[in-house]
């Protein structure tokens, strides 16, 4: 379920109604697996895969405020991932967990940091705010730390590079 939901992300994302047709279903199947996994979570690979569920989810709710033009949503349902840091001090230690996190999500990350820096960078447009000026630093930071860099494709991360320069 895990791997067909990050598969269909972007899809979803553009707001293909296939895609989020398939996505609600799985979403439904995905809640009823954890639910059912979620009383015998002494089982490290179901853990790992309830887990990524619910970080997958987490991603596309960030993905899709962004899209949809809730950037102090987005932003906030982005501050709740513990591996995305809004802080420069974070920065390697989030891309250490990074490393660690389940395959599909790790999957995730360019496109989950790409809407993070459109919705962070129109805040910072609108308010000048310092505060936001760090965050658009620590995600590129963190999006140009070696062990993340390697997973954007060239087009995106230069895109989230020109986003995040203030």
């Amino acid at each position: 379920i895990n791997r067909r939901i990050s598969n269909l992300m972007e899809d979803d994302a553009r707001g293909s109604g296939p895609a989020i047709k398939a996505m609600e279903d799985l979403i439904v199947r995905g809640n009823a697996a954890a639910e059912l996994i979620g009383s015998r979570l002494d089982n490290l690979t179901e853990r790992r895969e309830v887990e990524a569920f619910a970080h997958l989810l987490h991603i596309r709710t960030v993905i899709g405020a962004s899209g949809g033009g809730q950037h102090a949503a987005a932003a906030q349902k982005l501050a709740e991932l513990s591996f995305v840091p809004l802080e420069m001090y974070r920065v390697e230690k989030c891309a250490l967990d990074v490393s660690s996190l389940h395959q599909v999500v790790a999957d995730r990350v360019p496109q989950l940091l790409l809407a993070a820096a459109k919705s962070l960078r129109l805040q910072y447009d609108a308010s000048k705010s310092s505060a936001l000026r760090a965050q658009l630093e620590a995600v590129r930071a963190f999006a140009g730390n070696t062990g993340i860099h390697y997973k954007f494709p060239a087009a995106a991360y230069q895109e989230l590079a020109r986003l995040c320069m203030v």
